[in-house]
């Protein structure tokens, strides 16, 4: 009787001692998921500044040297870092889905998200928009609907309009692909 009292303790030691090594290993393997890419922060970081320099003059509004500087900067070397938003937008998205198993579940939660974002700041920049581009005009609500499909509703909001196309070209052009194969 003793010895089957101590095996069946052994075994429900084991048990604990095997099912504590999975949530080890679950909470390890949960932690090492979420990868840190350090590089593409400081370069984002970079970035940033960079699409900022776009919007000023860096050096000035000189003529000379100073002047040719100013305009290569900002129209050569900052123009690079919105195109690489659009490069790191695209990589985080599908780093999570695998190619041959495809889900539109995180897809369609980033375009939701994204279209969220948009109407939101369409709806507060409304006021400053009409005032500024539409008021007094005939074609005003044409316009404007052209506008937010097309090329964003204020000056800054077409980033978002514009991922937002990126990501429905790439899915139409997977599911043609898809249908293809």
């Amino acid at each position: 009787m003793k010895n089957e009292k101590n095996i069946l303790a052994q075994s429900r030691a084991e048990q604990s001692r095997a099912e504590q090594s999975r949530a080890e290993q679950s909470s390890r393997s949960a932690i090492s998921s979420h990868k840190n890419y350090n590089s593409i922060d400081l370069v984002k970081f970079i970035c940033s500044i960079l699409v900022v320099m776009i919007h000023i003059s860096p050096f000035g509004s000189f003529s000379g040297i100073i002047g040719y500087l100013d305009y290569g900067v900002r129209y050569y070397l900052c123009r690079l870092a919105v195109p690489f938003f659009f490069v790191c937008s695209g990589f985080f998205l599908y780093k999570k889905t695998a190619v041959m198993n495809f889900s539109f579940e995180p897809t369609k939660k980033y375009v939701v998200r994204l279209f969220r974002l948009y109407i939101i700041w369409t709806l507060i920049y409304f006021p400053l928009s009409y005032i500024r581009f539409y008021r007094g005009k005939k074609d005003a609500v044409f316009v404007y609907i052209k506008r937010f499909i097309f090329s964003g509703t204020y000056v800054h909001l077409w980033y978002l309009n514009a991922t937002i196309f990126a990501i429905l070209l790439f899915l139409n052009r997977y599911i043609l692909t898809r249908k293809l194969l």
